[in-house]
């Protein structure tokens, strides 16, 4: 098992130093509200002539796409109620990053209405970042009836808590919940379905697992299939490969579990999200987590013939957890 061991952790820190260090450029930057240099949260950044290439802003309105070759490239970054904007002349080299930052301008269909009776729409997207809330609450006491304000919040437990929540709460507010795992799938059919598309189980499986349930991260991982299918309606599970990028939060223990399945295919996943973003998921952080578990797996394999009670008293885990230790020492017999 040691043998084992020290083969897999030596694998797994090629593939780091492999994916940090490969002849590939990055381009990064911000995304930003023009109007008011706010940072737009969620916007989808498409490299138009590398198929499948792309990311989305973070919480800090960033963004970084990784694992390109050297060039010259195209940007395509859409953002709801934003114009589409296009960049092009982007020179990648080998080792570097090309920085591009990026101001978005919001569209010029602002009004609506019949006649002589138009409104105009005021939408504040990601006010949860708003530093005092209660600068609304004059204007929501006594709101002018010819304007009509859009407040976007992702995440609302501190709103609930505000003053600015109870006046709010006199309008129309509408709440959306995140899905849970379980529904994941049944909500990607109905999706794909409204949209036109369709995919197998497998292909089902594959979306949710790379995906997560955000569905807003979702639904821009999904428009770059969409963009990259043409007039093809069937999506396979090469296209979702090809197209899709990995927006799941995966974490070490998916990662500890993955090996203990001996799921080579989820373990090269998990690898390349870490080695995407090193500076969040440390190479020394996550070999000294499997050397623990490891360690534990030995002594789990010495005592495969014991009860899991007391396996779990030797290893310091709760019972519940021992199957997955056995099955590691399964998979990596001592002998």
């Amino acid at each position: 098992m040691q043998k084992a061991i020290r083969n897999f952790l030596l694998i797994l820190t090629l593939s780091f130093s492999l994916q940090a260090f490969s002849q590939t450029g990055t381009i990064a930057g911000i995304v930003i509200d023009k109007s008011n240099t706010e940072t737009l949260v969620g916007a989808t950044i498409l490299v138009e002539n590398a198929p499948g290439m792309g990311a989305s802003t973070d919480i800090d309105g960033q963004y970084r796409i990784d694992g390109l070759a050297p060039g010259t490239y195209t940007l395509r970054v859409s953002y709801i109620s934003f114009q589409t904007k296009t960049i092009e002349g982007i020179e990648v080299t080998a080792g570097n990053v090309t920085s591009v930052d990026i101001a978005m301008e919001t569209e010029t269909q602002n009004v609506f209405g019949t006649g002589d009776s138009t409104q105009q729409v005021v939408i504040i997207k990601a006010a949860q970042y708003l530093k005092n809330l209660e600068v609304l609450n004059p204007y929501l006491e006594n709101p002018l009836s010819s304007t009509v304000l859009v407040l976007l919040f992702r995440g609302n437990g501190q709103l609930k808590k505000t003053n600015t929540f109870k006046l709010l709460s006199k309008y129309t507010v509408f709440e959306s919940e995140k899905i849970p795992d379980y529904k994941l799938a049944e909500w990607l059919e109905g999706y794909l379905r409204e949209k036109g598309y369709k995919t197998d189980q497998s292909g089902i499986q594959l979306i949710a697992e790379s995906g997560g349930n955000d569905l807003s991260t979702m639904e821009h991982e999904l428009s770059k299939i969409f963009i990259n299918l043409g007039d093809r309606k069937t999506i396979s599970t090469a296209d979702i490969e090809k197209y899709m990028g990995i927006s799941k939060e995966y974490s070490v223990f998916e990662l500890q579990n993955a090996i203990s399945r001996h799921d080579v295919k989820r373990v090269a996943k998990i690898i390349s999200f870490f080695a995407a973003d090193t500076k969040n998921n440390s190479i020394i952080m996550v070999i000294s987590t499997l050397n623990t578990f490891f360690t534990k797996v030995y002594i789990c394999a010495t005592l495969m013939a014991k009860p899991d009670a007391e396996i779990a008293s030797a290893l310091g885990v709760s019972p519940y957890f021992v199957k997955d230790y056995k099955l590691a020492a399964k998979n990596y017999p001592i002998h």
